[in-house]
């Protein structure tokens, strides 16, 4: 019985960058044994020592776990090995790491960005990002699939919303330096009523504009995704 091809999720333990990759725990290298036992013709180095850092680290990496197919909502952990619910955050994980390693054309992937996006989904991303479920990447790569043109958002004043723009600050988020430091003032901006989004923006802005930014830059100029926006 061949050993099943899975997405596996591996972070490297030395920057903590992940990748996903599709294949088997072990590696296919056969057998001759005509009814073979589950597992038969597979042997190490498990895939985790097989693969690499993508920033080029030189240390084996290691498994956080696996889905059986793309779009799945349950995780097996490898250590311990246990299945748990993904949250939202999780879930979005895999999608874009999933993407990230070309695999869009595997028949089970079919990941489309929502084509609406609420004041409540960015609230739930800056959350997110705020506990440290979410790096700042992750926050930029799901806000960049949602900014999309004809998107709706479920806020919209005439010509203007709040979460188009917040939603906008975090297309934008490298080149804007933003920090999870800056949350609070995204969520309050988030909390603005129907009727007061001038009043809302402009306190939001001025609230941004209060940010030390040379001191940002300096702070950030050898951090990625930052640094190029440092000089």
């Amino acid at each position: 019985m061949a050993i099943p091809r899975l997405y596996w999720m591996l972070e490297c333990p030395w920057c903590g960058s992940r990748l996903v990759v599709y294949d088997t725990y072990l590696k296919f290298v056969g057998t001759s044994n005509p009814n073979p036992a589950p597992g038969d013709g597979y042997e190490g180095p498990p895939l985790q020592e097989r693969c690499t850092c993508t920033r080029g680290c030189a240390r084996s990496m290691k498994a956080i776990g696996w889905i059986s197919r793309a779009g799945a909502r349950t995780m097996w952990l490898h250590d311990p090995h246990v299945a748990i619910e993904m949250t939202e955050s999780q879930s979005e994980e895999w999608r874009r790491l999933i993407q990230e390693g070309g695999y869009a054309g595997n028949r089970d992937v079919n990941f489309m960005a929502p084509r609406a996006v609420s004041r409540a989904d960015i609230v739930a991303t800056l959350q997110a990002w705020r506990q440290g479920e979410l790096n700042a990447e992750q926050v930029w790569a799901w806000a960049e699939a949602r900014f999309l043109p004809g998107i709706h958002v479920d806020d919209w004043e005439g010509d203007s919303s709040v979460a188009r723009e917040v939603l906008l600050e975090l297309d934008n988020l490298p080149q804007n330096l933003g920090l999870p430091e800056d949350i609070p003032l995204h969520l309050e901006f988030l909390e603005t009523p129907a009727g007061h989004f001038e009043t809302g923006y402009r306190q939001w802005r001025a609230a941004l504009n209060r940010i030390d930014w040379k001191e940002r830059r300096l702070r950030l100029r050898n951090q990625p995704p930052y640094a190029r926006f440092c000089s």
